[in-house]
């Protein structure tokens, strides 16, 4: 889980030379309000920027830097990962990358295109198309999830379930399976060819009994060789088969795999569910009881209004998480969809 904690920012847009810090992690949640134009989408291209060296909307690098200064463009966000602290500083004029981790800057030897997958792929697990889709929500460029094409939607899915090995081993067993499909062909129209000369030359062996025994015994050696290698596109064939399956069972495992992932989600749904319930049972006993029924005290209205509302409290943050497992269900029936779809594509190649 990603808790960002603040962002400074300058010369960044229509900010100035002067640093602008915007601390996120005094409480919850944070609301930053302003009139138009006061700076309120800039905080948001600034923390895309600074993550990913793109705005969050539609605007070119050279344009982020201030038209005034033209130079020394820097961002700086921090955020924590688990029990980790990471800093990243980017800027424009110098040109600056950096990555922190718990007060360490991690290698730059490699290349920025594989420095920032290094940030993307095993930091923050997002990329800059999921962001928009799952951090950052732009009243001018947000597309709700269920108007995204069946692709897009795919393809956030996969990065939030971190599932993007199995659509990529579809692709190469697709592929594969195109190529021995068009191998079977090339090698039935072999054996058509032979089995066709087969016959031509058993028709013409009756046609030369008035020819002497050397003739005779030459196309005799001529049907040998051909049925042999009639005999070898045969064992090609059942090569070819057993590569076919071989794909089929590996698609049957992605398939197993997401059934499984399925049913985990669904045990950790009804979990959270039954905490629920005991929840609202507590928060129904503080209502109704002003005197506890074992020791027979007094339950004062503070500790009746506290408990009532720890309840509440948690009864949310469990709530959420329902809502978050019902979001991945979603996910793994699109993926169960998918691979099915797969499956029955590569079990018809058979019956072609």
């Amino acid at each position: 889980m990603i808790i960002f904690e603040s962002i400074k920012y300058k010369n960044f847009l229509s900010s100035g030379n002067q640093i602008t810090e915007i601390q996120l992690n005094k409480a919850k949640s944070t609301l930053i309000v302003g009139q138009n134009g006061s700076g309120k989408s800039t905080a948001l291209d600034a923390l895309s920027f600074g993550l990913f060296g793109k705005a969050h909307r539609n605007i070119k690098k050279d344009q982020l830097i201030n038209s005034i200064n033209c130079k020394e463009t820097i961002v700086e966000v921090k955020f924590r990962v688990g029990k980790s602290q990471f800093k990243i500083i980017r800027g424009i004029k110098p040109s600056v990358f950096e990555i922190w981790k718990n007060g360490e800057m991690i290698n730059q030897s490699s290349h920025a295109r594989e420095y920032q997958q290094i940030l993307e792929q095993n930091i923050l697990k997002l990329n800059h198309k999921s962001f928009h889709q799952v951090v950052v929500l732009g009243s001018s460029s947000f597309i709700p999830f269920m108007q995204l094409s069946t692709s897009h939607r795919r393809d956030v899915i996969e990065d939030l379930l971190d599932i993007n090995i199995f659509s990529k081993m579809n692709l190469i067993l697709k592929d594969e399976v195109y190529k021995l499909k068009e191998e079977l062909k090339d090698i039935d129209y072999k054996i058509s060819i032979q089995e066709n000369k087969i016959e031509t030359q058993k028709k013409y062996i009756k046609d030369i009994k008035i020819l002497n025994e050397e003739v005779k015994e030459d196309k005799l050696n001529q049907i040998h060789d051909a049925y042999h290698e009639k005999i070898e596109l045969e064992n090609r064939i059942e090569h070819c088969q057993k590569e076919y399956y071989k794909n089929i069972d590996q698609v049957e495992k992605n398939l197993k795999d997401l059934h499984d992932q399925k049913q985990s989600n669904m045990h950790s749904m009804a979990r959270v569910k039954s905490k629920i319930e005991s929840l609202v049972k507590n928060a129904k006993f503080y209502e109704d009881h002003l005197e506890c029924p074992t020791c027979t005290q007094s339950i004062t209205k503070e500790i009746r209004e506290t408990k009532i509302q720890e309840s509440k409290d948690e009864a949310k943050t469990l709530q959420r998480t329902i809502n978050e497992l019902s979001e991945n269900s979603e996910g793994i029936e699109n993926c169960l969809e998918s691979a099915i779809s797969h499956q029955e594509y590569y079990r018809g190649i058979l019956t072609d």
